[in-house]
């Protein structure tokens, strides 16, 4: 990198999805996400493709439970290792929500445990899913590129710099709508002074 360019603002560490907040689609909030859930018990699914940004809903709305002062336990299931670590009982004993991200790559036993487990503590379950899991209230994320573009938006503005609303459509559609392999791509155009024009 040039010594004298700032740091990529598409780097891991701005990207996260406790970086950033969920940006919703126009005519949609928080709260359109929350009160289904809420009457439900807290519990249900964001269900949708790969980098449509179910787990950013996640955490944005993990930290909408702290806000009210319900407390929650969020676990990422990763690839490497598809597993709840061994303390999930004594957290589903403690919270009033469980947030499971990536619960697709959970053993379908490991969910029904999950499931049961909260049921009879009366918490809440939310997972985050490319497959619902029947969990009677199921939350369809779908990568929106107005969204998308925002979120570049927000993400250059302290650099002064701007890519424009097709631009940012046209790289989500070339990406099928993974908002997450669009960022990469952004990575590497900065990385490659592809932005600075």
């Amino acid at each position: 990198m040039d010594p004298g360019r700032s740091s990529n603002p598409f780097s891991s560490r701005h990207v996260t999805p406790a970086a950033v907040p969920y940006i919703f689609p126009e005519g949609r909030t928080l709260g359109d996400f929350l009160a289904p859930l809420e009457e439900n018990g807290w519990t249900g699914e964001l269900a949708g493709p790969e980098g449509a940004g179910k787990t950013t809903l996640l955490f944005t709305i993990a930290a909408e439970l702290r806000r009210r002062g319900l407390r929650s336990m969020l676990f990422r299931i990763r690839e490497e290792r598809p597993r709840l670590p061994l303390a999930w009982r004594l957290a589903v004993r403690r919270a009033a929500v469980v947030l499971v991200d990536s619960a697709e790559l959970l053993r379908p036993s490991a969910v029904e445990s999950l499931i049961a487990s909260c049921q009879r503590r009366k918490s809440g379950l939310l997972l985050t899913t490319h497959v619902p899991f029947g969990l009677g209230l199921s939350c369809r994320v779908e990568p929106h590129p107005e969204c998308f573009h925002a979120l570049v938006a927000r993400l250059l503005a302290p650099e002064g710099k701007t890519l424009g609303r097709e631009q940012a459509r046209a790289l989500l559609l070339r990406h099928g709508g993974n908002a997450r392999e669009a960022l990469f791509d952004l990575y590497e155009q900065w990385e490659r002074g592809a932005l600075d024009q």
